[in-house]
């Protein structure tokens, strides 16, 4: 008799473990492709533009309400073995000058010799390269000052760089 209710017992477990696979397998309605669309979908950018989009302009140097503190951050914080990559506002004058000159810290006795990162003391580009293991940088806060100008008007906007030793 307990041969017989073991095996009952097992026959019952198999059915369950049966039917619970098949109503888990009948009761998701979403195809492989559907759940790899849903997927997709946070991905792709939804090219429609509403009408809070379309209120808002953007401003180029030389616009009128152009903001030149928006140009750069604050501050930068940059490892003794990393690169700093920054560029200039586009502006849709042809005619635009871009200027970028970084002064050394004020409390250093060490003075980093600054023609070897801009074949001078300033770097004349819409884009800012600066790429510290290579450069004569040591640790400390450096300011960089962006000039642009265009449609003759100038734009200043400043920020600090502070670069710290590295921990890898």
């Amino acid at each position: 008799m307990c041969a017989w209710g073991v095996d009952w017992a097992i026959k019952m477990k198999l059915l369950f473990v049966i039917l619970m696979f098949l109503a888990l397998f009948f009761s998701c309605s979403n195809s492989l492709d559907d759940m790899v669309d849903d997927y997709n979908g946070g991905f792709t950018k939804d090219n429609t533009e509403t009408e809070e989009d379309s209120a808002e302009e953007t401003l180029y140097p030389g616009d009128d309400g152009y903001d030149q503190t928006e140009m750069l951050f604050e501050q930068y914080f940059l490892a003794s073995d990393e690169t700093l990559n920054l560029f200039a506002p586009s502006s849709k004058k042809s005619a635009t000058e871009y200027s970028w000159t970084l002064t050394q810290p004020s409390d250093t006795s060490k003075e980093p010799n600054f023609a070897v990162l801009f074949q001078g003391t300033t770097y004349k580009s819409r884009r800012f390269v600066l790429y510290v293991p290579e450069s004569t940088l040591e640790e400390g806060t450096y300011k960089l000052v962006l000039t642009v100008e265009t449609a003759g008007k100038s734009y200043t906007d400043s920020c600090a760089i502070i670069i710290y030793e590295s921990i890898r």
